[in-house]
């Protein structure tokens, strides 16, 4: 469950378990923090493994026989009223298979104003890339196709310059999340080399 905490205009939320939520998706899910899984009886044999480029971690996940998927995430934290860090969206991208279209994910509390979206501000030339709400469960996903021509983009980012999700909450009040893009470029080859 999410508590939201508004202080000053701000929102901070507490999300307990994004590993689970996002791993239930049709899209790249996340994996497991880097422990072998062990296949027993009709369940296959699964393995994970976890590196880290900067502010962005490359997560991959074989289930044998199918072939391994790895994804590039970015967890947004804020801290609660105790100060304790809590992780309060998530930015995936990744694509379940080389033929599949290259998607970003992106995860947040539940609460949003479903109809607006989300979108995700790379710069001031970029086009915001806008992801429609998919689902709205214990956590609100919303995902969208990424063009190949945005992706290079991406994999050329050298500037340190945070972009920012944008979303409404429920109450139609703007909220407004920084994204670092340190270490992307670098985590978007990873995960090529990781899926070849």
């Amino acid at each position: 469950m999410f508590m939201y905490i508004y202080r000053g205009g701000l929102l901070t939320a507490i999300l307990p378990s994004v590993v689970c939520a996002l791993s239930q998706m049709t899209a790249p899910g996340i994996a497991a923090p880097a422990t072998p899984g062990k296949g027993t009886g009709n369940n296959p044999q699964v393995s994970t493994s976890t590196a880290t480029f900067e502010d962005w971690v490359v997560r991959c996940e074989t289930k044998s026989p199918a072939p391994k998927v790895c994804e590039v995430v970015q967890t947004i934290a804020a801290r609660n009223q105790q100060q304790q860090q809590r992780a309060i969206a998530e930015v995936v991208f990744g694509r379940l298979a080389k033929a599949d279209p290259f998607k970003l994910v992106v995860q947040v509390p539940p609460g949003v104003y479903l109809p607006s979206g989300i979108r995700l501000v790379v710069d001031d030339k970029t086009p915001p890339l806008t992801a429609t709400f998919t689902r709205c469960l214990q956590t609100c996903m919303a995902e969208a196709e990424i063009k190949p021509d945005v992706i290079q983009i991406l994999k050329s980012r050298t500037k340190a310059e945070p972009g920012r999700l944008e979303f409404e909450d429920g109450t139609r009040q703007q909220v407004k999340l920084p994204v670092s893009f340190k270490g992307l470029p670098a985590a978007l080859a990873a995960r090529e080399e990781q899926v070849q």
